[in-house]
């Protein structure tokens, strides 16, 4: 409650939130727009982290946090390749995966 850091790991938690929404959507019946709404969900998760004011007195946390939100980029920029191909396949929900668990481990690396 008093971590000064309260606010980037909420931001963080929110973010796995949304991503884990957005894979347990993903099948290859899934609705384009359904993904597309669910993209547009975790980009705004990760737009409001981003604002989050960077605390000087804890550099290190703050790469990691920076880290974390490259790696929920590369899980947006893979399901935006997987929306416009407009193919929802058991390898790109496979790829997206691989993407979340690079996020948990820098949520992870993060908060350690």
């Amino acid at each position: 409650m008093d971590n000064p850091l309260k606010d980037h790991i909420l931001a963080g938690k929110a973010l796995i939130f949304e991503i884990e929404k957005t894979l347990e959507l993903y099948s290859p019946e899934a609705k384009k727009e359904d993904l597309q709404a669910a993209y547009d969900a975790v980009n705004a998760k990760k737009e409001a982290a981003s604002k989050l004011e960077k605390k000087a007195d804890f550099q290190s946390e703050m790469s990691n946090y920076d880290n974390l939100l490259k790696y929920v980029d590369k899980f947006l920029g893979e399901l935006r390749k997987q929306l416009r191909d407009g193919k929802f396949t058991e390898d790109g929900y496979n790829d997206l995966v691989s993407e979340y668990n690079d996020v948990i481990s820098r949520y992870n690396s993060f908060i350690n």
